[in-house]
């Protein structure tokens, strides 16, 4: 989901669902300019998408998209946002498991 694209929509549904008392975790790109729009959209949480990371096919890429995860994870974590992710299937050549939270 890009949410600089679908700002509007979306603040107008997560200002309905937060004003419910309704926790709101978006699944975004690890992009810092995607984590700062779920900041001003006051989302509860992020879900960041290892897709990039997970079908990488050198260590460097991987590395690079690590470093793409963390530092989006880092940004979230300064600005109140909770921040996961996870693999969604096997890296090739058995590579670290990007998993951990920033809470």
């Amino acid at each position: 989901m890009t949410l600089h694209k679908n700002y509007e929509q979306l603040e107008q549904y997560i200002s309905l669902l937060r004003s419910q008392h309704i926790p709101v975790c978006l699944n975004i790109e690890p992009d810092i300019y995607e984590i700062k729009a779920a900041v001003r959209l006051k989302t509860n949480f992020v879900d960041l998408n290892t897709g990039n990371y997970t079908l990488s096919k050198t260590l460097a890429v991987q590395n690079d998209e690590m470093n793409r995860l963390r530092s989006a994870a880092l940004v979230a974590k300064k600005n109140g946002i909770g921040c996961y992710f996870q693999k969604w299937s096997e890296p090739p050549d058995s590579a670290p498991t990007p998993e951990f939270n920033t809470d």
